[in-house]
């Protein structure tokens, strides 16, 4: 028991390996079934995306079904786990497309209304001066865009909260290989803030 941590880091550590002995790899990714049989939220995660980068030749389906373990094991349901469930839901990765289902972790990730998103906010929305910190990590932003697009298509391209949520993505300041996806949303709000008429 008190050595389970670590081997479950080696195995991790071990299956993204470029050169493995097929009997250490066996053990490895069974040490990790059995982790996340056990309910272990980490070693679910680690399987999941094992598989999605083709270092297990396991089924995309599995890959989707141990994300979403792993996801129902935490608390928070805005981790990255999460996220990465809700991504393959909106694109069916291992399955049949679920946009409704994704939303309900894309929204909760990324809702204005929400204290996750207020304590990493900072200045007066109503002005056009609101920054926020969240979220940091890129499945987060995508989270953000995936609402935001959402809104769009529901409410129109004019949509004031589709409109806040694209500026505040837009005013991240976290410009990198994250560029396009966050000028689109730039260029989203400038649309719907143009056709309310708000210069």
């Amino acid at each position: 028991d008190a050595t389970r941590a670590v081997c479950g880091y080696w195995a991790d550590h071990y299956i993204g390996e470029d050169v493995r002995e097929e009997a250490w790899l066996a053990y490895a990714s069974a040490h990790l079934d059995l982790e996340c049989e056990g309910n272990d939220k980490h070693a679910c995660r680690s399987l999941a995306y094992h598989i999605t980068k083709e270092n297990l030749d396991r089924e995309l389906s599995e890959a989707r079904a141990l994300n979403k373990k792993s996801c129902e094991l935490h608390d928070n349901k805005t981790n990255s786990t999460c996220q990465t469930y809700a991504a393959m839901l909106a694109d069916g990765v291992g399955g049949e497309v679920d946009k409704e289902g994704a939303m309900v972790y894309f929204e909760a990730a990324c809702n204005p209304e929400s204290d996750y998103w207020k304590e990493s906010c900072e200045g007066d929305p109503a002005a056009g001066e609101e920054v926020c910190g969240l979220p940091i990590a890129m499945d987060g932003i995508a989270a953000c865009l995936a609402v935001g697009g959402a809104l769009m298509e529901k409410e129109g391209a004019s949509s004031p909260a589709a409109a806040r949520i694209h500026a505040a993505m837009c005013r991240r300041n976290f410009f990198d290989e994250n560029q396009l996806p966050l000028l689109g949303a730039c260029e989203a709000a400038i649309t719907a803030y143009t056709e309310q008429g708000d210069t």
